[in-house]
């Protein structure tokens, strides 16, 4: 992942100074066993309707980024606090077409971010641009508390939603547990049979579902979203399925994928589907996804 990042920095960027300190900032998270791009903070090279040529280094989506948490939850000195209140990002920072925050994401949000309370936050809230190497240092202080804030929140992420089913490809599913996706970009969306939603997820945790009666499925399909092509990295590295005839016993490997060969070249609403070499039946399913922080489909396809 580093040495991805290093590629698209000095790719867009032009700043040498700059490209240092956030490469400076990547091997630091990497050297503490940390996944810079991903659960703890995000890069990106511009927004849309912005000029090229800028880093923005944000916080990943309200699951990760001290929102609606109490400020006592976590050891951040009043220093830091301000630091961090001080970058708060909101829509009207980056607000290229009147209704869509630049991030892509939804505008308009309300948090309570460390015991501050802030209206008209991106859905990215915390933002910093073009950072030199002080503030930096000053995020990488940060860094451990958010980490507390994530596995906070982590226990907390799990959907359990066993009154609901949906019918997709002629299967009634239902969705046990999965990592909780972006506002209105839930794990549902993968069942739901519109190629014009999707799942973002950025925590990580396994997608567990299940159908009404055992299916041998035969093949299944994955769907890329509406942006994978603007926003590289977005497709999850590996995905494994599994199967399983009982409620979580004896997990049958079905098939993986590596998304740098399935989905080559990327594009946009595109579906791919993976033939199950050795299908058996089945009634409970789930998809272990080695991510690169964040991942996202748009439906997934069950054909048996």
């Amino acid at each position: 992942m580093y040495e991805r990042q290093e590629k698209e920095f000095r790719t867009n960027l032009t700043d040498e100074t700059l490209i240092g300190n956030a490469l400076d900032f990547c091997r630091h998270m990497n050297d503490a066993g940390w996944d810079h791009l991903g659960e703890t903070v995000c890069f990106t090279v511009t927004f849309p309707g912005e000029d090229p040529g800028n880093l923005y280094l944000f916080t990943h989506g309200p699951q990760s980024s001290f929102c609606n948490c109490e400020s006592d939850d976590y050891p951040i000195s009043d220093e830091l606090k301000e630091f961090l209140w001080a970058h708060v990002h909101t829509c009207v920072h980056y607000k290229s077409n009147g209704k869509q925050c630049g991030c892509g994401q939804q505008p308009g949000l309300s948090f309570s971010i460390l015991g501050r309370k802030f209206d008209n936050c991106c859905n990215c809230p915390i933002c910093f641009t073009n950072p030199d190497a002080e503030t930096f240092e000053k995020i990488k202080e940060l860094v451990p508390a958010l980490k507390l804030c994530i596995e906070h929140i982590r226990k907390k992420r799990t959907l359990t939603n066993p009154g609901d089913e949906r019918l997709i490809d002629g299967k009634r599913v239902k969705v046990i547990a999965a990592p909780k996706g972006q506002p209105n970009e839930g794990v549902w969306n993968l069942f739901d049979g519109k190629s014009g939603t999707k799942y973002l997820a950025c925590l990580k945790g396994e997608i567990l579902f299940k159908l009404d009666r055992p299916e041998t499925l035969k093949m299944y399909g994955l769907v890329t979203a509406d942006d994978n092509v603007s926003f590289g990295g977005r497709l999850p590295k590996k995905w494994t399925l599994f199967g399983a005839a009982g409620d979580g016993g004896n997990w049958i490997r079905l098939d993986a994928q590596s998304a740098e060969i399935a989905f080559n070249p990327v594009a946009d609403y595109t579906e791919k589907a993976f033939i199950i070499a050795n299908p058996v039946p089945c009634e409970y399913y789930k998809l272990e996804v080695e991510w690169n922080g964040i991942y996202q489909f748009s439906q997934m396809r069950l054909y048996a």
